[in-house]
């Protein structure tokens, strides 16, 4: 609110602070498209918010303890990126990560002076039933890091199309279900051994599509309604790249799309999910960024 340019996008990163800005694609628009569904009435959210932030600090407490060495050049989760370690060895690092483990697991993996870290955490959530899938969530954590750090290289190259794929691809990695014919189903992905292995030798023969970035991971924070809207939106032609906004388990959905074809997606919107104008009206806004908040002076 407070850094906004009118007519950009805010690429802002943190430890250090710093902001640059990107212009924001011409003849473009955002829907930002409201599911109605609020987290704070979705069952267990609180709990599976801070178990996923957990997650992240689980596998940074196991990549760490397994190899000291990296701790001068691996701060925070965001550290594991293509600057820093060459692709074939990230994915050689998820790979000795669990798929998923318990806490009683993990106190016998991580030394002692780990476990009041431990304690700590697990005081802030559910365990949950199936463990916590650590290749799963880091994978998608560092992918995302990725993507959001080549955005400015894509839009300079003109790259608005491929932005909306990663949109698109970043959805993926949060989704928990598809849509196909009016039927949700569910939405299967996991990092297992064998595709590790296959995007470690990828990687070795220079295969783009091994790209860290093009990798959704499977955070799953959205819910099957903004799947909906997603999914709906990604069928319209002129929809760039539609995805969950914010931390999910409800919420929003947004989109960059064509300026011309904002009003076939709201007709799609409200065919498939809104269904009457009124409240086609109350769920979908149709936005392009404007100037930050400022002081207004009355005399």
């Amino acid at each position: 609110m407070l850094y906004g340019k009118q007519g950009k996008i805010s690429h802002i990163g943190f430890y250090p602070f710093r902001i640059s800005y990107i212009d924001f694609p011409k003849g473009c628009r955002v829907l930002i498209c409201n599911s109605f569904m609020k987290a704070s009435k979705t069952a267990g959210a609180r709990s599976i918010f801070n178990e996923r932030v957990s997650t992240y600090e689980i596998g940074m407490m196991i990549l760490l303890n397994k190899h000291p060495e990296l701790r001068d050049r691996v701060k925070l989760l965001r550290d594991i990126n293509t600057e820093n370690l060459s692709l074939e060895r990230i994915y050689s690092l998820l790979k000795e990560l669990p798929e998923r483990v318990r806490r009683e697991e993990l106190f016998k993996m991580l030394p002692p002076r780990l476990h009041k870290r431990l304690r700590q955490m697990f005081l802030e959530h559910e365990e949950p039933e199936e463990g916590y899938m650590v290749r799963n969530v880091v994978l998608f954590g560092i992918a995302e890091c990725e993507r959001s750090r080549l955005i400015p290289e894509i839009f300079a190259k003109g790259g608005v199309e491929e932005f909306g794929r990663l949109m698109n691809l970043s959805h993926d990695g949060d989704r928990v279900v598809k849509w196909v014919d009016s039927k949700p189903m569910k939405w299967k992905y996991d990092v297992t051994d064998q595709l590790l292995s296959e995007l470690i030798e990828k990687a070795r023969k220079g295969e783009a599509r091994a790209s860290l970035h093009l990798q959704p991971g499977a955070y799953r924070c959205s819910i099957p309604e903004i799947d909906l809207i997603v999914d709906t939106l990604q069928k319209v032609k002129g929809v760039l790249g539609a995805q969950l906004a914010g931390a999910g388990l409800g919420g929003c959905a947004i989109a960059l799309v064509e300026e011309d074809a904002v009003e076939k997606a709201l007709k799609a919107l409200k065919q498939r999910y809104y269904f009457t104008p009124e409240k086609l009206k109350k769920g979908v806004i149709v936005a392009m960024p404007i100037e930050g908040a400022g002081y207004l002076r009355v005399s």
